[in-house]
């Protein structure tokens, strides 16, 4: 993606301002974040919350091939509002695993505009609560450390076909 990024921005009378990729704490996308800060373009994060709908039907389709058990083992692993490390740090702020998720673009200086057509989703993650609080430099850490390479669209694709 970056050399076609960088043949664009080669080419293009008008330099881009703004990229728009899948970003949460588990694809956390180093080299483009990297490209993006050195050339001055501001990151929109896709899918900013991981996509909880999208983890869920990936989750009932492998239900009935690798167990009820595993299933579920394997949402705390590919679910940013189920993982272990953003529950443990929601908790310590008392607040939601979404809200600290959202917390964690605006931090890193990404802009996350998350999905929802339930009004109070929209306004329990909106901006008066996202700057109530900050998250600490090892807390930080802790997130940057569940990158994992989880790409919510091909785990939604995988979910719906025999291919599990």
């Amino acid at each position: 993606a970056i050399p076609a990024f960088q043949e664009l921005l080669q080419v293009a009378r008008i330099k881009p301002a703004v990229h728009e990729f899948e970003l949460h704490p588990l694809l956390q996308n180093r080299e483009m974040v990297d490209f993006c800060r050195r050339e001055g373009i501001q990151i929109l994060s896709y899918s900013p919350l991981g996509a909880p709908h999208k983890v869920d039907k990936y989750i009932r389709g492998v239900q009935g091939v690798i167990g009820s058990e595993e299933a579920e083992l394997r949402r705390s692993q590919l679910s940013v509002l189920d993982h272990p490390a953003t529950h443990a740090l929601a908790h310590r702020h008392s607040v939601s695993p979404a809200l600290l998720a959202l917390r964690w673009h605006v931090q890193q200086g990404f802009v996350p505009i998350p999905k929802s057509w339930d009004k109070e989703h929209i306004r329990a993650n909106g901006p008066g609560p996202v700057a109530s609080f900050g998250i600490e430099d090892a807390e930080m850490a802790v997130l940057e450390a569940m990158d994992a390479d989880v790409r919510t669209v091909i785990l939604y694709k995988k979910g719906t076909s025999s291919e599990r």
